[in-house]
Protein backbone atom coordinates (compact mmCIF):
# COMPACT_ATOMS: atom_id res chain seq x y z
CA UNK A 1 0.00 0.00 0.00
CA UNK A 2 1.38 3.22 -0.97
CA UNK A 3 2.83 5.69 2.11
CA UNK A 4 1.29 9.25 2.37
CA UNK A 5 4.14 11.79 2.62
CA UNK A 6 3.84 14.97 4.35
CA UNK A 7 2.70 17.89 2.55
CA UNK A 8 5.05 20.13 0.54
CA UNK A 9 6.86 22.51 2.22
CA UNK A 10 5.38 25.86 0.40
CA UNK A 11 8.41 28.31 1.70
CA UNK A 12 10.14 26.34 -0.27
CA UNK A 13 8.70 26.95 -3.64
CA UNK A 14 9.72 28.85 -6.59
CA UNK A 15 8.71 32.57 -6.25
CA UNK A 16 5.46 33.21 -7.78
CA UNK A 17 3.10 36.21 -8.60
CA UNK A 18 0.08 35.04 -8.73
CA UNK A 19 -1.50 31.56 -10.38
CA UNK A 20 -1.79 31.44 -14.04
CA UNK A 21 -5.19 31.20 -15.21
CA UNK A 22 -5.89 27.69 -15.93
CA UNK A 23 -2.82 26.43 -13.84
CA UNK A 24 -3.48 23.47 -11.41
CA UNK A 25 -0.49 22.22 -9.05
CA UNK A 26 -0.17 18.59 -9.08
CA UNK A 27 2.82 16.29 -7.42
CA UNK A 28 5.54 16.03 -10.32
CA UNK A 29 8.26 12.90 -11.02
CA UNK A 30 11.52 13.75 -12.92
CA UNK A 31 12.29 11.52 -15.20
CA UNK A 32 16.05 10.57 -16.46
CA UNK A 33 16.53 9.62 -20.04
CA UNK A 34 13.13 8.82 -20.72
CA UNK A 35 10.21 11.00 -22.51
CA UNK A 36 6.34 9.57 -21.87
CA UNK A 37 3.79 10.80 -24.51
CA UNK A 38 -0.06 10.63 -24.44
CA UNK A 39 -1.64 7.54 -24.79
CA UNK A 40 1.50 5.43 -23.80
CA UNK A 41 1.57 2.54 -21.35
CA UNK A 42 4.90 2.78 -19.45
CA UNK A 43 6.54 0.64 -16.50
CA UNK A 44 7.99 3.63 -14.28
CA UNK A 45 10.66 2.23 -11.85
CA UNK A 46 10.86 4.86 -8.99
CA UNK A 47 13.89 5.15 -6.68
CA UNK A 48 14.52 8.80 -5.50
CA UNK A 49 12.95 9.72 -2.34
CA UNK A 50 10.97 12.73 -3.82
CA UNK A 51 10.10 10.55 -6.82
CA UNK A 52 8.26 8.12 -4.49
CA UNK A 53 7.10 10.74 -2.11
CA UNK A 54 5.33 12.18 -5.10
CA UNK A 55 3.63 9.02 -6.47
CA UNK A 56 2.27 8.16 -3.47
CA UNK A 57 0.79 11.27 -2.51
CA UNK A 58 -0.59 11.21 -6.39
CA UNK A 59 -1.90 7.95 -5.57
CA UNK A 60 -3.16 9.30 -1.79
CA UNK A 61 -4.76 11.55 -3.10
CA UNK A 62 -6.29 9.35 -6.05
CA UNK A 63 -4.45 12.27 -8.10
CA UNK A 64 -3.25 12.30 -11.26
CA UNK A 65 0.74 12.78 -11.60
CA UNK A 66 2.78 15.16 -13.69
CA UNK A 67 5.84 13.62 -15.71
CA UNK A 68 8.63 15.30 -17.15
CA UNK A 69 12.05 14.33 -18.37
CA UNK A 70 15.30 16.58 -16.61
CA UNK A 71 18.38 17.84 -18.91
CA UNK A 72 20.94 16.32 -17.27
CA UNK A 73 20.00 12.38 -16.73
CA UNK A 74 22.55 12.54 -13.92
CA UNK A 75 21.10 15.29 -11.88
CA UNK A 76 20.21 13.82 -8.33
CA UNK A 77 18.02 16.66 -6.57
CA UNK A 78 15.86 18.68 -8.78
CA UNK A 79 15.25 22.53 -7.18
CA UNK A 80 14.51 24.57 -10.54
CA UNK A 81 12.11 24.22 -13.47
CA UNK A 82 15.08 25.01 -15.30
CA UNK A 83 16.60 21.69 -14.67
CA UNK A 84 13.86 20.11 -16.60
CA UNK A 85 12.07 20.37 -20.43
CA UNK A 86 9.33 22.62 -20.32
CA UNK A 87 6.97 20.35 -21.74
CA UNK A 88 6.06 17.17 -19.69
CA UNK A 89 2.99 14.25 -19.79
CA UNK A 90 0.18 14.32 -17.99
CA UNK A 91 -0.23 10.51 -16.40
CA UNK A 92 -2.98 8.52 -14.80
CA UNK A 93 -1.40 5.80 -11.83
CA UNK A 94 -2.81 2.52 -13.03
CA UNK A 95 -0.79 0.40 -10.63
CA UNK A 96 1.69 0.65 -8.05
CA UNK A 97 4.06 -2.06 -6.11
CA UNK A 98 5.75 -0.87 -3.52
CA UNK A 99 9.20 -2.78 -3.54
CA UNK A 100 11.59 -4.72 -0.74
CA UNK A 101 14.64 -1.79 -1.55
CA UNK A 102 12.25 0.96 -0.73
CA UNK A 103 11.37 1.91 -4.69
CA UNK A 104 8.38 1.95 -6.26
CA UNK A 105 7.46 0.35 -9.85
CA UNK A 106 4.11 1.88 -11.13
CA UNK A 107 2.18 1.53 -14.21
CA UNK A 108 1.16 5.02 -15.72
CA UNK A 109 -0.97 5.96 -18.59
CA UNK A 110 0.12 9.27 -20.92
CA UNK A 111 -3.08 11.41 -20.55
CA UNK A 112 -2.40 14.39 -22.78
CA UNK A 113 0.49 17.17 -22.49
CA UNK A 114 0.89 19.86 -19.93
CA UNK A 115 3.37 22.46 -19.60
CA UNK A 116 5.46 23.37 -16.12
CA UNK A 117 4.97 26.64 -15.11
CA UNK A 118 7.05 26.91 -11.68
CA UNK A 119 7.13 24.85 -8.64
CA UNK A 120 4.62 25.21 -5.58
CA UNK A 121 7.02 23.10 -3.52
CA UNK A 122 9.97 21.15 -3.38
CA UNK A 123 9.84 19.21 0.01
CA UNK A 124 9.05 16.66 0.49
CA UNK A 125 8.58 15.82 -3.26
CA UNK A 126 8.16 18.47 -6.04
CA UNK A 127 4.94 20.17 -5.92
CA UNK A 128 4.53 21.75 -9.68
CA UNK A 129 1.93 24.01 -10.90
CA UNK A 130 1.44 23.20 -14.67
CA UNK A 131 -1.33 23.79 -17.54
CA UNK A 132 -2.75 21.78 -20.26
CA UNK A 133 -1.06 22.40 -23.75
CA UNK A 134 -3.70 23.65 -26.40
CA UNK A 135 -3.06 23.55 -30.13
CA UNK A 136 -4.73 23.11 -33.56
CA UNK A 137 -4.56 19.94 -35.47
CA UNK A 138 -3.12 20.03 -38.61
CA UNK A 139 -5.74 18.68 -41.41
CA UNK A 140 -5.54 18.71 -45.19
CA UNK A 141 -4.58 16.49 -47.90
CA UNK A 142 -0.93 16.99 -47.70
CA UNK A 143 -0.95 15.93 -43.72
CA UNK A 144 -2.56 12.75 -44.76
CA UNK A 145 -0.18 11.92 -47.57
CA UNK A 146 2.63 12.63 -45.01
CA UNK A 147 0.86 10.31 -42.39
CA UNK A 148 0.12 7.58 -45.21
CA UNK A 149 4.10 7.93 -45.94
CA UNK A 150 5.12 7.79 -42.15
CA UNK A 151 2.73 4.32 -42.09
CA UNK A 152 4.45 2.94 -44.74
CA UNK A 153 7.99 3.64 -43.79
CA UNK A 154 7.69 2.17 -40.61
CA UNK A 155 6.18 -0.90 -41.97
CA UNK A 156 9.43 -1.41 -43.94
CA UNK A 157 10.99 -0.27 -40.91
CA UNK A 158 10.10 -3.28 -39.12
CA UNK A 159 10.24 -5.63 -42.01
CA UNK A 160 13.78 -4.90 -42.73
CA UNK A 161 14.53 -6.16 -38.66
CA UNK A 162 13.98 -3.17 -36.80
CA UNK A 163 13.80 -4.36 -32.62
CA UNK A 164 10.53 -2.95 -32.63
CA UNK A 165 6.95 -5.40 -32.33
CA UNK A 166 5.33 -6.05 -35.15
CA UNK A 167 1.94 -4.70 -33.67
CA UNK A 168 3.22 -1.42 -33.64
CA UNK A 169 2.90 -1.48 -37.44
CA UNK A 170 -0.59 -2.29 -37.07
CA UNK A 171 -1.27 0.27 -34.28
CA UNK A 172 0.48 3.07 -36.87
CA UNK A 173 -1.64 2.30 -39.25
CA UNK A 174 -5.03 2.32 -37.22
CA UNK A 175 -4.10 5.41 -36.14
CA UNK A 176 -6.26 8.72 -37.86
CA UNK A 177 -4.54 11.44 -35.92
CA UNK A 178 -1.78 13.02 -36.38
CA UNK A 179 -0.29 14.12 -33.23
CA UNK A 180 -0.90 10.59 -31.85
CA UNK A 181 1.37 8.73 -35.50
CA UNK A 182 4.19 11.22 -34.57
CA UNK A 183 4.57 10.72 -30.95
CA UNK A 184 4.53 6.59 -31.61
CA UNK A 185 7.30 7.21 -34.33
CA UNK A 186 9.13 9.16 -31.68
CA UNK A 187 9.67 6.09 -29.85
CA UNK A 188 11.99 4.92 -32.45
CA UNK A 189 15.20 3.65 -30.74
CA UNK A 190 17.32 5.29 -33.58
CA UNK A 191 15.46 8.43 -31.60
CA UNK A 192 18.16 9.84 -28.40
CA UNK A 193 15.62 12.22 -25.41
CA UNK A 194 16.77 15.55 -27.30
CA UNK A 195 15.11 14.56 -30.33
CA UNK A 196 11.92 13.35 -28.89
CA UNK A 197 11.77 16.32 -26.62
CA UNK A 198 11.60 18.11 -30.02
CA UNK A 199 7.85 16.99 -30.87
CA UNK A 200 6.41 17.50 -26.98
CA UNK A 201 8.21 20.91 -27.37
CA UNK A 202 6.40 21.87 -30.80
CA UNK A 203 2.69 19.91 -28.66
CA UNK A 204 0.34 19.13 -31.50
CA UNK A 205 -3.06 18.57 -28.97
CA UNK A 206 -5.13 20.25 -26.83
CA UNK A 207 -5.97 18.55 -24.14
CA UNK A 208 -9.85 18.31 -24.74
CA UNK A 209 -8.85 16.49 -28.11
CA UNK A 210 -6.26 14.49 -25.85
CA UNK A 211 -9.22 13.23 -23.81
CA UNK A 212 -11.25 12.18 -27.09
CA UNK A 213 -8.91 10.60 -28.90
CA UNK A 214 -8.26 8.30 -25.81
CA UNK A 215 -11.54 7.41 -26.91
CA UNK A 216 -11.40 6.97 -30.19
CA UNK A 217 -7.56 5.65 -30.68
CA UNK A 218 -5.93 2.70 -29.12
CA UNK A 219 -3.78 2.98 -26.03
CA UNK A 220 -0.23 1.73 -26.95
CA UNK A 221 2.97 0.39 -24.96
CA UNK A 222 6.15 1.36 -25.20
CA UNK A 223 7.07 0.22 -28.71
CA UNK A 224 10.90 -0.28 -28.91
CA UNK A 225 10.54 -4.09 -27.82
CA UNK A 226 12.90 -3.39 -24.46
CA UNK A 227 11.50 -4.38 -21.20
CA UNK A 228 13.01 -2.37 -19.05
CA UNK A 229 11.10 0.40 -17.19
CA UNK A 230 10.99 4.42 -17.92
CA UNK A 231 13.72 5.23 -14.89
CA UNK A 232 13.03 8.17 -12.34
Amino acid sequence: MAKTPPEPDETKATPRKGRTRGARTLPLVALRETVIFPEMIVPLQVGREKSVNALNAAVAADSLIALVTQREAEREDITDTGELFEIGTLAKIAQVVQLQDGTVRAIVQGQGRIRLLRFAGTEPYLLAEIEDVEEKTPTGVEVQALMRSIQSQMEQYIANGAPIPPEAAVAARNISEPGLLADMVAYSPDMDTEQRMELPARSRSSSSRGRSRARSSPRWTRPSGSTSSASS
